[in-house]
């Protein structure tokens, strides 16, 4: 069986047919008249007069069948005749395949022949049939079929003057209605005596989410409204029309074209006849936002009652007239108040009365114990009172008011807090006494232990300086680094009593940050080395020279810091940032540890700071240690006016950073005078260097080359200015300087005609660096640290003209510098000189092994220039300086050929032989 297609039309034709006013009348004569004339003009014995609804086909006259019957229309054979044109015939319904199966065709009677005009309106709308059937299988001969037609016009001629004469008297209402419906701001909507929608105005159309009426016509209105909501609205309407009673409600449209969901409130009721077709008309007004309003107001007093009823303490609220608002369950359990209390409108004075009754206000007369309390609520200020309950409970009563008068009551059973709060300040006096006793054991026993130590100390010292053995010498040593850490961990411990005793104060000097965080560096950078990691230090150019601090104080923290992060990391390296910051409390100096080490979980960094506490606590720990470092680290931060805060993640190392209030202090007289020795020379040479110490250390190396006309210029600003004064010979130019800096100011002084060879004198070394350096109009170049036979040169070469193109042989028999620089045992590694051995034994392994990989031909010359720099740190820190300017020399002449680097190469080969025979002999001195 196949279910019947849809006409194209089918909206519009289903608005006409119920327009018609036809469905589930009473039978009319003259439309039985013309179905009797169908039955005799084609002789079969039924004859109907169909009308196909939206979901139903139902007769308005009929022969051989009773008038009034319904079909479904997924079976109706006329479902199927108002889809074509002219009359739809069905010779033999049993071997058509469109109805196999159809109840009408197996039923009783059958319909087995079967066929049908379409009952088609002036405006194309097919609403029925007028068909006829037999349960035999026939034909209609071609003048049945045209009877059969004309019947069928002349059928629609007779429901059309019906339908004028019904709604003739109604029509113009209807129409001006419908106008007027258009103009008014509320949605408007009428409907026929079956509840099919006939009209509806655009505002109606807009609430409902459609695009159009169309969409909404007949019974298609059902569509827009929300699924939940549909059932109860379909009840109601229905039982509106049955009755033709008044009906009203509200209801959820589906989601409207702008994606909003709306609430519809609307209104029907029934009009008078005369308007026919049309028996109801109705209103309907959007009221989400009041939906959504009174949804809010009712989840928040839902939400208020919540929290009324579920607070940790009884509440009681009474307005301006004391007059009882609300109070929770809570209030009435905790003071055991009977529910009759709460009948009718109770009153603070009336619960006063009853507390007073029960004698809560103590053995005075109750009815001055309520004048009192009446006094402390009338004075409307906030209060607190603690009241002993019957059952011996301790409550806590506090009231505050509101802006119009109201009064708010908490209530809070403090029995066991009260308890506890005694308990606990017994137990913080008996800790206070024990951790003083403990203070004041540690403070005797560091200082009793200190002073044994301070004999062993010295007596290693005196016996260092003499003429022992190699083996008695390293013992000695060993001794006296023993104790020196033994004395270091006294000294914490004394500091630690200290801290606590409140006896810990600071020695605030004038201090040379640069060397102090310079003689910190150094030690970690050879302890960095003997490890394998990588230690890098980052001073910022800005961060003041001298400040007022207490040097111990802040390099103990430092070592602290570092000596954890060498410590805790065994692959990569660690570093310390010097940096300040601008906070709104003033500037601070800032000192930041970070090292790619184990990293610190969020669980232990709770407690990291904790007195004798460290991240791995076993007995088979990895890292040895008391665990204070950390804490008096902080601790001393913090009495500096600072703090120490960490950043850390286990397994991606750890980030400790310092910060103290930045105080000034100037600079020494010693360094001031220091800084003006200085001989006349014939050269004038300009100095341009902001760093006050690499300005001292230049100043001095010119002055050992013979060249003491020298003017200092701390800025490119400052250097412009003073050739504009006077000339020079020649200019070192520092490059990155404040207010100006060198390479703007080299510009500046080729624009002004200044002809004197400038020369860049920075710590930059990259070959971008020197490029940027010529292209603003600098000679030449030099890296710093500058070594003095280099210095030498390039003012001996450039003071007498020679253009740095003509370049000398490299490959002079002597050595340019000294083999190996003992100061550098005193100097850098402080006199240990097996901490010296070690860091030399390490650098010729690895040195031997780089030289003994470079060819001795067809260089690959940028993988040399590296292997060089390595070479060339490691040698300057272990004094090679020989060896050194060579690989300066190689890394920094970008333009020598190969040619020219082999004898180079030759000469560090020599320079590294040099080195290793002359430093071993130096440690095989007695006393070295």
């Amino acid at each position: 069986m196949t279910t019947p297609d849809f006409p194209a039309n089918e909206i519009q034709r289903v608005l006409r047919l119920r327009q018609l006013g036809l469905l589930d009348t009473a039978p009319e004569d003259i439309l039985d008249q013309l179905t009797r004339l169908a039955a005799r003009a084609t002789g079969m014995p039924v004859a109907l007069l169909s009308l196909v609804d939206a979901g139903r086909q139902w007769c308005k006259s009929a022969v051989g069948q009773p008038a009034g019957r319904e079909v479904p229309r997924e079976v109706s054979f006329c479902a199927h005749a108002i889809c074509q044109f002219g009359v739809f015939e069905v010779e033999d319904a049993r071997q058509d395949p469109r109805f196999a199966g159809n109840p009408l065709v197996t039923g009783d009677p059958a319909f087995v022949h079967y066929a049908g005009a379409p009952l088609v309106m002036p405006g194309g709308e097919a609403v029925g049939t007028l068909c006829v059937a037999a349960p035999e299988p026939g034909r209609l001969d071609a003048t049945q079929r045209d009877l059969l037609s004309d019947l069928a016009a002349t059928a629609v001629q007779v429901m059309l003057l019906r339908e004028r004469e019904r709604n003739l008297s109604g029509q113009r209402l209807f129409a001006d209605a419908t106008q007027l419906s258009e103009l008014a701001p509320v949605g408007m909507f009428a409907a026929d005596a079956f509840g099919a929608v006939l009209h509806g105005n655009a505002k109606w159309v807009e609430m409902l989410g459609a695009a159009d009426y169309t969409e909404l016509a007949g019974a298609l209105w059902r569509k827009a409204i929300h699924p939940d909501d549909l059932p109860a609205l379909t009840r109601g309407w229905k039982e509106a029309v049955r009755a033709r009673q008044p009906y009203s409600g509200t209801f959820r449209a589906r989601a409207a074209r702008d994606g909003e969901q709306r609430w519809i409130k609307f209104r029907v009721k029934p009009v008078d006849a005369r308007l026919a077709p049309v028996a109801f008309v109705g209103t309907s007004v959007e009221v989400s936002e009041t939906v959504r309003l009174e949804q809010q107001l009712q989840d928040k007093n839902d939400l208020l009652e919540s929290i009324i009823q579920h607070l940790p303490c009884g509440l009681a609220v009474f307005d301006k007239d004391l007059a009882h608002v609300v109070s929770n369950a809570t209030m009435r359990t905790l003071l055991g108040l009977p529910d009759h209390l709460f009948e009718g409108k109770p009153t603070f004075p009336s619960l006063a009365q009853y507390f007073a009754s029960r004698g809560e206000y103590g053995e005075q007369d109750p009815q001055s114990a309520v004048a009192r309390r009446m006094a402390t609520i009338r004075a409307r200020e906030p209060h607190r009172i603690e009241r002993i309950l019957r059952d011996g409970t301790l409550v806590e009563i506090r009231g505050s008011f509101m802006p119009d008068g109201g009064m708010i009551l908490t209530y809070t059973d403090v029995t066991a807090a009260r308890r506890a709060d005694a308990e606990l300040r017994r137990a913080l006096e008996a800790a206070d006494q024990a951790n003083q006793a403990k203070s004041d054991f540690l403070a005797t026993m560091s200082h009793e232990i200190r002073t044994p130590l301070n004999g062993v100390i010295g007596l290693t010292q005196l016996l260092a300086g003499a003429n022992l053995p190699p083996m008695e010498s390293d013992s000695v040593l060993m001794i006296d680094s023993c104790a020196k850490s033994l004395l270091s961990l006294v000294d914490n411990i004394l500091d630690l009593s200290k801290i606590e005793a409140g006896r810990l104060t600071l020695d605030m000097v004038p201090t040379d940050l640069v060397q102090l965080v310079q003689e910190v560096s150094d030690v970690f950078s050879v302890r960095a080395a003997e490890k394998g990691i990588r230690f890098d230090l980052r001073h910022e150019r800005h961060v003041p020279r001298w400040i007022s601090a207490d040097p111990g104080r802040l390099r103990q923290v430092l070592l602290n810091l570092l000596g954890n992060a060498l410590k805790f990391t065994s692959e990569g390296g660690f570093s310390l940032h010097v940096f300040t910051r601008d906070t709104e409390a003033g500037a601070e100096l800032c000192f930041e540890v970070f090292d790619t080490g184990i990293g610190i979980s969020p669980e232990d960094q709770a407690r990291l700071f904790t007195r004798f506490t460290q991240v791995d606590a076993s007995s088979r720990r990895r890292h040895s240690g008391t665990g204070l470092g950390l804490a008096i680290s902080r601790q001393l931060s913090q009495l500096m006016g600072g703090d120490v805060t960490l950043v850390s993640r286990a397994g991606h190392g750890s980030t400790f950073t310092v910060r103290i209030p930045l105080q000034l202090a100037a600079a020494p007289r010693a360094e001031t005078a220091a800084a003006l020795q200085v001989v006349k020379t014939d050269a004038r040479v300009l100095l341009v260097e902001d760093n006050e110490v690499n300005q001292l250390v230049a100043q001095r190396m010119l002055a050992k080359l013979g060249y003491t006309n020298v003017t200092p210029a701390l800025t490119g600003r400052e250097a412009v200015d003073a050739c504009s004064r006077a000339p020079f010979d020649l200019v070192l130019m520092d490059c990155q300087m404040p207010v100006m800096d060198g390479w703007e100011a080299t510009e500046q002084l080729r624009a002004m005609g200044v002809k004197a060879p400038i020369l860049a004198f920075t710590a930059s070394a990259t070959s971008g660096d020197r490029d940027r350096c010529i292209a603003a109009g600098m000679n030449d170049y030099l890296t710093k640290p500058v070594e003095l036979a280099i210095l030498a040169d390039k003012m001996q070469r450039w003071l007498e003209g020679v253009p740095e193109h003509a370049k000398e042989a490299a490959t002079a028999a002597a050595p340019s510098q000294p083999v190996f620089d003992r100061e550098t045992l005193t100097t850098r590694f402080l006199g240990d000189t097996s901490l010296f051995s070690e860091a030399r034994e390490m650098f010729v392994r690895h040195t031997r092994q780089l030289l003994d990989e470079l060819p001795r031909a067809q260089l690959d010359l940028p993988a040399l220039r590296k292997a060089m720099h390595r070479i060339r740190g490691s040698a300057a820190m272990l004094g090679a300086a020989w060896l050194a300017d060579v690989t300066l020399q190689v890394e920094l002449d970008e333009e020598a050929t190969e040619a020219e680097i082999l004898p180079r190469l030759d000469e560090a080969r020599r320079a590294f032989e040099a080195f290793e025979a002359e430093s071993a002999q130096a440690l095989a001195l007695p006393g070295s």
